[in-house]
């Protein structure tokens, strides 16, 4: 199943891939680390600023990090670092767990990707009907859908973001394909964000599956005018995404504009820190401290960082990649990790 997953991926980002091909001399002065990151207004840029806040003049040695927006997202972020292209960066702990498991594009396993602890915040996984096509149909999940064969219209992020590659897992899972979704006389729309929006709200499509932070404002905003039901993943669809390396979330009551009137229990993938193994232990132990004792000024900066638990930064679902030895240590030193 997981090479099925990972090759999902190949047409979303074999371009982003080849773009950041290129070896770089990221560190070569001893003085410099480049942390790459997304562009601006994106939660991923935005999270990099509040590193670079708490980081600064951190390393007894000089060593100074700066920020670049050359990032392809929490897709391919490992193989950023794997390359050498830059030194730092944000991704997804699930592909991170796929990249250094099974790798991604036919390309063997990375090697040399490290992190320095997760859960930097609680992205969750969500399925949304309209309310127009539940009352429609009688469906309140999307195993019902599938198992009826359902011409089911399905608008979603497009190819590339986590979203869809959450929708696709999501799919592949209960034995769906787009392709079957189309035989069925329904079909799937991949597009951007605020059109996914539209669609809904215009009874253009019926349902969205997304990875996204809690209470994204587009949601929240569509329910202002739209009726939606938040269906629930089932037990065993869970433990089964949670096998391919998303982590247990829980959707409180009153999310979404008190949409999800109970706790909902879902799937998600927060985000990690990545390094590449050669850097020094010192370092990478001072990277892990720094964000695992400073979570008041991270949330001052981004709202996001309010679901960050430092304590349990350490987790692999929520790390993605193998520890580096440095941030281990620290994570020993704090009770993260049994000594």
């Amino acid at each position: 199943m997981k090479s099925r997953i990972v090759s999902f991926l190949l047409i979303s980002i074999v371009l982003i891939i080849a773009g950041c091909s290129n070896e770089s001399n990221a560190n070569e002065s001893g003085n410099q680390y480049v942390f790459s990151t997304q562009g601006l207004g994106t939660s991923f840029n935005t999270m990099t600023n509040a590193f670079t806040k708490i980081y600064d003049e951190k390393f007894d040695d000089g060593t100074e990090i700066h920020s670049q927006t050359t990032s392809p997202g929490g897709i391919a972020a490992s193989y950023i670092i794997e390359q050498q292209t830059a030194d730092i960066t944000i991704g997804n702990a699930a592909p991170a767990i796929w990249a250094y498991e099974d790798g991604i594009l036919d390309r063997p396993p990375v090697q040399d990707v490290r992190s320095v602890g997760g859960g930097l915040d609680a992205p969750v996984a969500i399925v949304v009907f309209t309310e127009n096509f539940v009352n429609r149909t009688g469906y309140t999940t999307l195993e019902e859908v599938i198992d009826d064969e359902y011409p089911v219209r399905i608008a979603s992020k497009d190819t590339g973001s986590f979203g869809e590659v959450t929708q696709n897992v999501i799919l592949s899972e209960l034995g769906a394909t787009y392709d079957d979704i189309r035989s069925w006389g329904g079909n799937v729309t991949l597009t951007d964000s605020s059109n996914v929006i539209d669609m809904l709200r215009d009874n253009r499509a019926d349902i969205t599956i997304d990875h996204t932070n809690l209470n994204q404002a587009n949601y929240v905003e569509l329910s202002l005018t739209t009726g939606l039901h938040f269906a629930q993943l089932s037990e065993s669809l869970q433990d089964r995404l949670f096998e391919q390396g998303y982590a247990r979330q829980t959707i409180p009551a009153g999310s979404f504009n008190g949409v999800v009137s109970d706790d909902m229990e879902t799937v998600g993938s927060p985000t990690t820190l990545l390094v590449h193994q050669s850097m020094p232990d010192d370092h990478a132990y001072i990277l892990a401290k720094e964000m695992a004792e400073n979570k008041e000024a991270l949330v001052s900066s981004f709202s996001a960082f309010q679901d960050f638990e430092p304590e349990n930064a350490c987790e692999p679902t929520r790390a993605g990649a193998p520890l580096h030895p440095g941030a281990e240590q620290y994570y020993k030193e704090s009770g993260c990790l049994e000594s």
